[in-house]
């Protein structure tokens, strides 16, 4: 349907997608039923996992770290809004 490509993940059982530049190999840890408002019955979660194994294209390593701005990821503002990073600087 998407024209992704399954990769073999290393340390469990479900596919990578080939074609990410990053992949994270997860163990599932738990689920966090997050509650609603004033007490209801909440209808979202959250599900946490520990990162068991990481695959990073080569071309994203330069000097032995990732470049996130060969990357280019994509974050989540809010409402509608998001942005690409394209220039990480220090503080």
């Amino acid at each position: 349907l998407a024209g992704l490509t399954p990769a073999p993940s290393r340390l469990v059982a479900p596919p990578r997608v080939k074609e990410s530049p990053v992949a994270f190999e997860c163990r599932y840890w738990r689920t966090i039923e997050l509650p609603g408002k004033n007490g209801a019955p909440g209808t979202h979660a959250i599900v946490l996992g520990q990162v068991v194994g990481v695959h990073i294209a080569d071309e994203a390593i330069v000097d032995g770290r990732v470049d996130v701005t060969k990357l280019k990821p994509i974050a989540r503002l809010g409402y509608r809004d998001y942005a690409v990073i394209d220039e990480v600087f220090s503080l």
